[in-house]
């Protein structure tokens, strides 16, 4: 898309995204399974693509001892992260989650709803997992959760597909959701918003998707195995559900660790 970069996304939606992606019924759990996975003394926890710290504070209010970090490549993003009550001892880096990504030895890193799909540069994914697993401390973890899209046409790269739908539409407000497909599993779009009396507002995004299979794949390549990968969040390591996906597609949580690490009591 034209004119789109790193931190295009963030400042067209920081206004917006507590209220549209606020209301998530998964974040308790996700936060108690950080708090209880996370051993602050292997290193910082640090999370991919922060945002406004919607999980980051629950986070850092569960491990008052561990050094936290949030990245994001939206100024706008960040200051409301700062804002935000519990975030007040956050270290924040304003700044791509490849390219910034702090020296570890790393206690947990935290990639949360389709946050690596922001990288859309060709390889960037893999080389993430690559820099992760060179910075993770020996008991450390990588977390990613990820809904991959569904529909026929996505499963062929040779088409390009285009779609409108209503995203939410109220008697003096309608937000249309626009996309297109331009193969090598990549979206792109916007939310246009529209208010009856008001401007046309509109937000882009674009990203790179994968499936749970090619998950796998370039974990391995990087370096590390699944330790975890199920619909939930575990609450310790003893409910790790371990091994390979089952289906490529549906909302899960993949729990990594360093090839060279054993599970930790």
């Amino acid at each position: 898309m034209k004119g789109y970069d790193e931190s295009t996304y963030g400042r067209a939606f920081a206004d917006v995204y507590d209220d549209w992606y606020g209301d998530d019924p998964r974040a308790d759990d996700l936060v108690a399974s950080v708090a209880a996975l996370t051993r602050p003394a292997e290193g910082p926890l640090v999370e991919l693509g922060a945002g406004t710290g919607r999980l980051t504070a629950p986070i850092a209010g569960r491990l008052p001892d561990c050094r936290v970090i949030a990245i994001d490549s939206s100024a706008e993003m960040l200051d409301r992260l700062q804002a935000r009550g519990g975030c007040e001892r956050v270290e924040r880096i304003l700044g791509d989650m490849l390219d910034d990504l702090p020296d570890g030895p790393l206690s947990f890193v935290l990639a949360s709803y389709n946050t690596v799909f922001n990288l859309v540069g060709e390889g960037r994914q893999l080389e993430l997992l690559q820099r992760i697993a060179a910075s993770l401390a020996s008991g450390g973890y990588l977390a990613i959760e990820t809904e991959p899209p569904v529909g026929d046409e996505l499963d062929d790269d040779s088409t390009a597909d285009s779609s409108v739908t209503v995203r939410h539409m109220t008697a003096d407000t309608v937000v249309l959701a626009v996309s297109r497909h331009l193969g090598d599993r990549r979206l792109e779009g916007h939310f246009v918003e529209m208010t009856d009396g008001g401007r046309t507002r509109l937000r882009p995004w674009s990203i790179r998707w994968f499936d749970h299979f090619e998950l796998a794949t370039m974990a391995d390549a990087a370096g590390l195995e699944i330790a975890h990968h199920g619909a939930d969040w575990p609450t310790d390591a003893d409910a790790f559900i371990p091994g390979p996906p089952a289906d490529p597609h549906g909302r899960r949580v993949t729990i990594l660790r360093r090839a060279d690490s054993g599970i930790r009591a």
